[in-house]
């Protein structure tokens, strides 16, 4: 089956942060055929936000690495707090992240007289 051997190679080539991605982030355990348990985390905000954006940058590099391309669209990120924009940020600048389209929207209304800070590094 395509879909299993698709899977089996995104858990081969995350390794231990396909785990850690799946406590962040557990609707991905549909996509990935897992089940939902308890994975371990991390205490501190200091260990979470660079572990959480190294595991998203692995894990769209061995999607991509697959499939050859992903789109990914973040909708209404003048809604995010500046940890997620912080994440964004790492996947937009990151060099080796090839093959990766990323959208993202917001209303002009709600960001009047305001400048995104992922704006001002792109």
């Amino acid at each position: 089956d395509d879909l299993e051997l698709v899977r089996r190679k995104v858990r081969s080539k995350c390794g231990r942060d396909l785990n850690y991605l799946l406590s962040q982030v557990p609707g991905l355990c549909l996509l990935l055929g897992e089940s939902q348990k308890n994975y371990s985390t991390f205490s501190s905000k200091i260990q979470i936000l660079p572990r959480f954006k190294s595991a998203c940058r692995r894990f769209l590099k061995a999607v991509t690495a697959i499939h050859g391309s992903v789109v990914i669209l973040f909708d209404d990120i003048d809604f995010a707090d500046e940890d997620s924009l912080q994440v964004i940020q790492s996947l937009i600048t990151d060099q080796c992240l090839k093959h990766v389209l990323i959208i993202a929207t917001y209303r002009d209304e709600k960001v009047k007289g305001q400048v995104l800070e992922i704006d001002k590094n792109l």
